[in-house]
């Protein structure tokens, strides 16, 4: 898999939480919520919070929020704003049914939503006594607490929060995309120290079996003189063989002569016969020689196809090992060229 491929896998996991610094992003949350008047919250793709929320008024989280009937209404209005910044990819603003607006920034990578920031919690005028006295009955909330609750609630334009929601957008995605090169980065060290350490082995397992090849070469050598020398034993004794033949033929020969001489009680054919049986022993020595040199060729020969099978199936392996190590020399290459672009 080429690493364009790896990046997007990395990213397919990832939450929010790993790629931005918390605390960074506090800070500049706070700062900027109390600066412009405005709540603000950043929360995961799931809806937990992953900051504390910044300047967030009574009137919403205390009152409207702690009614049943608040809240749904409440989820139901964000729920709404939420999807339409995921389809525009854009920070959007939208009205609250208690009479405030709300922004939605989200946050996306690799057209994957993890989050946003999210707040609001104004209103573009002075909200109507009379309105929040009637919302106030309908979701069962104290009406005095909550129309002074509602005094406190800042007043801004519909622009105004728009661009602050415009600004807390791109600050929020540029932030996340430093974490996705910094998580990509990390990530790739990562497969790069694991490519590194993989190269590592396979060269050491190349030494090694370089050292066996050379051994079993050697060993198969030696099988290979050994069967030189056989052969040239067969040789000798084949040589033999033909000597023995010789001088048999030869005795049966004076051994024919001299009992036509001597007739059936001569003493002399006795003696012949006696030496041709002496040879026949002696042929019958021969003939287990061959075939005790025989054994010996036949188990040489079974021990050099070994060594050779032992060697093939080595240089097969190194010829695998060499592929691998070729194959993270390339994933190195590529791992590289990756890290000179973030």
């Amino acid at each position: 898999m080429g690493h364009n491929g790896n990046q997007h896998s990395w990213l397919d996991e990832v939450e929010l939480k790993d790629l931005i610094d918390l605390n960074l992003l506090q800070k500049f949350q706070d700062d900027f919520a109390n600066s412009f008047g405005i709540a603000s919250i950043t929360l995961d793709k799931d809806g937990n919070a992953l900051t504390n929320g910044s300047n967030l008024t009574d009137f919403c989280m205390k009152y409207t929020h702690g009614s049943k009937l608040g809240e749904k209404r409440c989820l139901e209005c964000d729920l709404k704003g939420l999807n339409e910044s995921i389809r525009t990819g854009e920070a959007v603003t939208y009205d609250c049914h208690a009479g405030l607006v709300d922004f939605a920034a989200p946050i996306i990578v690799n057209g994957k939503h993890l989050g946003g920031i999210y707040g609001g919690q104004i209103t573009n005028n002075e909200l109507d006594e009379e309105k929040i006295r009637q919302l106030a009955r309908e979701l069962d909330i104290n009406e005095d607490q909550y129309v002074a609750a509602s005094k406190k609630v800042h007043v801004i334009s519909k622009k105004e929060l728009k661009i602050a929601a415009e600004v807390l957008h791109t600050v929020g995605n540029t932030l996340v995309q430093i974490g996705v090169k910094q998580y990509l980065f990390k990530k790739m060290f990562e497969t790069l120290k694991e490519n590194v350490e993989q190269a590592s082995s396979l060269i050491d397992n190349l030494a090694s079996s370089s050292v066996e090849i050379s051994t079993n070469q050697q060993q198969l050598n030696n099988e290979v003189k050994k069967v030189e020398n056989f052969s040239s034993e067969i040789l000798n004794i084949s040589e033999s063989i033909k000597q023995i033949a010789n001088e048999t033929n030869m005795l049966g020969l004076n051994a024919a002569i001299e009992a036509a001489r001597a007739g059936s009680a001569g003493a002399g054919f006795g003696i012949v016969a006696d030496q041709i049986r002496k040879l026949s022993l002696k042929s019958k020595e021969t003939a287990n020689g061959i075939a005790n040199v025989n054994l010996s060729i036949k188990e040489s020969v079974d021990s050099s196809v070994q060594m050779s099978n032992g060697t093939l199936s080595l240089t097969e392996q190194q010829a695998a090992s060499l592929e691998e190590v070729s194959a993270n020399l390339e994933e190195l290459k590529e791992l590289s060229q990756n890290l000179n672009t973030l």
